[in-house]
């Protein structure tokens, strides 16, 4: 087992393509600018202190959710609030990382 899969890595790997698997809408909650230079075309850009005001919409995606932002910090933070308001979230990281994750597959 290496170093990666003891901290944790490989479990969010096979969790993130498990919401995959069930077609989750992805929302990038990176600065607009940061998005309009590279981002997945299935993603949303929602900024962070814009999700509790897009509720509704997000709700009406009527499906799971991969928040993704720079370094998986700030999306931590926004997946655990949607969570609280209901919402089927989990944190896919940082976008480099989920970017290369759906490469990857």
């Amino acid at each position: 087992m290496g170093i990666l899969s003891l901290l944790g890595f490989g479990e969010r790997e096979r969790k993130v393509l498990s919401y995959l698997a069930n077609g989750a809408q992805i929302i990038d909650i990176r600065m607009p600018e940061e998005f309009a230079e590279d981002n997945l075309s299935s993603s949303v850009n929602i900024g962070q202190d814009d999700l509790s005001r897009k509720l509704a919409e997000i709700e009406g995606f009527g499906k799971p959710v991969l928040v993704c932002c720079s370094t998986g910090l700030r999306s931590d933070e926004a997946a655990v609030m949607l969570k609280r308001k209901g919402i089927d979230a989990i944190n896919a990281g940082s976008y480099d990382r989920l970017k290369k994750i759906m490469d990857d597959n």
